[in-house]
């Protein structure tokens, strides 16, 4: 389900350092801070990664923004709120016309190639997005187009009023069009133009990249340290663990289990994770294969939910890096409802609630798809057991990625295997929750469970340009979507990332968009 249409990768925004450490001012209520740490002489952070982009622009990589962000520059960007705060475009407001969002852009943005950045490049990129079916331009369903005002002034075009346009924005990452339309496509494709930092210096498909700071001239907003960031492939989470151990690698970004994080840590490795988790892990009733099944009857799902040691699994299963969730955003996100607590473990109630909807002794019912791997094997193994316990059984169908989707959207042929529950995994990674709802609202050819009331407050949420008022549909449009208790909520899922002993500012703001400005390397 969402887990492969919408698995994000990693967010970070990290704040830019000085270009050179203060001496610390004594204080006179205690003694001074401590020093910053002597920067190196040299700048090169190498990053090992079992989550290698597999290109170098967003056609190719449109959520690798830790590494594409070096060198394309994003419209506009997320602070550690989900606000939006400036990136290409200093300022932004609802156009006159009242259907586009008018950007006004920086005039001091130039690409490494020495043309300016200009209302042109964005709009080629909005239009290119869109013909081409980029992922970014799949985000917002109310896309039309984009409109160059003037030179710096330039219009996303939308189908109707939508706030969800601009929180698209943080995604489009700018090249030059110049550069496009003289080398095509596949020649972009090879070696993008972009008014970053950095340019791109060398790239082995599966291997290797590698940036360099440009040297033309300095960025006008953001201030890198690191003079070259050198990116290589390594498949093993614990070859990744053992090049940290060795310090061959500086810092390493992918995907770690509990386990292997816990590993890294006990052996002195620096473990890190963003303040909030923006990744769910749950189960989804899909709406149209459970018509004439006990799945239909709300208690029965509910009593599912109170069947689950959410607490158990955690401190099991996930090594005490999650926590459990009851809803699908979670704290600090601006569609969290505080409102809505996790379900707790309570048996007694689960079985109460069959025996109130026809099931004293429980059912037996078909298979749980999901995507073979081992941590969710072990997840849904625990949770298939407490089912058990209450009487109710259903088996296992581990698959490929592929063909999950497959089972999950009805496609090539699928209709008749959707099945009743199926696993579910993503992110609601721009805070109003506008990812998740494209692949649940009930305008879709297919959608995996259609709620009106949830549509109407998303709706309602997205046309308000006041932000207090948009968070309360936001709240109550996750109240809509919990009342039908459409899930069984499980835990988050724990992102994670390695430093090395020499690595600096770092700092995790959001978990979806990033940039390595901050970071630099100390003696």
């Amino acid at each position: 389900m969402f887990r492969t249409a919408m698995r994000f990768s990693v967010v970070l925004l990290l704040a830019a350092v000085a270009c050179a450490p203060a001496a610390p001012t004594p204080s006179p209520s205690g003694p001074a801070a401590p020093a910053e740490p002597r920067r190196a002489a040299q700048q090169v952070l190498r990053i090992g990664t079992n989550v290698f982009p597999n290109g170098v622009t967003p056609f190719s990589s449109a959520f690798a923004f830790w590494s594409v962000g070096n060198q394309l520059d994003s419209l506009l960007q997320f602070d550690g709120n989900y606000d939006l705060v400036p990136g290409i475009a200093e300022r932004w407001e609802l156009a006159p016309s009242g259907d586009a969002w008018r950007f006004y852009l920086r005039k001091d943005l130039t690409f490494s190639t020495g043309e300016k950045l200009t209302a042109d490049d964005v709009a080629h990129v909005i239009e290119t997005g869109r013909a081409e079916r980029m992922p970014v331009a799949q985000q917002d369903a109310q896309l039309r187009g984009a409109r160059v005002i003037d030179e710096h002034t330039v219009d996303i075009l939308m189908a109707e009023r939508n706030v969800a346009t601009l929180y698209v924005a943080p995604s489009w990452q700018i090249w030059s069009k110049k550069h496009y339309e003289s080398v095509g496509k596949s020649g972009f494709l090879a070696n993008p133009v972009g008014s970053g930092p950095y340019v791109l210096a060398e790239y082995v498909p599966s291997q290797t990249l590698v940036y360099k700071l440009r040297t033309d001239r300095p960025h006008p907003y953001r201030k890198p340290i690191l003079t070259e960031i050198r990116i290589t492939n390594v498949p093993e989470p614990s070859a990744l663990i053992n090049g940290m151990r060795t310090e061959e690698i500086d810092m390493a970004i992918g995907s770690f289990s509990p386990d292997q994080a816990r590993q890294a840590k006990d052996s002195g490795i620096t473990v890190v994770q963003p303040p909030r988790q923006a990744s769910y892990y749950a189960i989804l009733f899909n709406k149209d294969p459970i018509k004439g099944t006990p799945y239909e009857d709300k208690r029965v799902r509910l009593a599912l939910n109170y069947a689950v040691d959410k607490e158990t699994i955690v401190k099991t299963l996930y090594a005490g890096f999650s926590q459990p969730i009851s809803q699908l955003s979670l704290p600090g996100d601006p569609s969290y409802n505080p409102d809505l607590k996790p379900v707790p473990y309570d048996p007694a109630t689960a079985r109460r609630l069959l025996a109130e909807a026809g099931y004293p002794n429980g059912f037996r019912a078909g298979s749980l798809d999901f995507v073979a791997r081992p941590l969710n094997t072990s997840v849904l193994q625990a949770v298939q057991s407490m089912h058990r316990d209450i009487g109710v059984h259903w088996e296992l169908n581990p698959v490929e990625s592929g063909v999950y989707v497959d089972i999950a959207y009805g496609l090539n042929g699928r209709d008749a295997q959707r099945k009743e529950m199926i696993e579910a995994g993503g992110s609601n990674n721009n805070g109003i929750w506008t990812f998740p709802w494209a692949f649940l609202k009930c305008s879709q050819p297919k959608p995996l469970y259609c709620s009106p009331e949830l549509d109407r407050h998303m709706q309602l949420a997205l046309a308000e340009l006041d932000k207090e008022k948009r968070n309360a549909h936001l709240r109550n449009a996750m109240k809509a979507w919990v009342d039908e208790w459409s899930m069984i909520y499980l835990v988050n899922s724990p992102q994670f990332s390695l430093l090395g002993t020499k690595v600096r500012g770092f700092t995790w703001t959001t978990q979806a968009f990033y940039y390595l400005d901050g970071i630099y390397k100390a003696e």
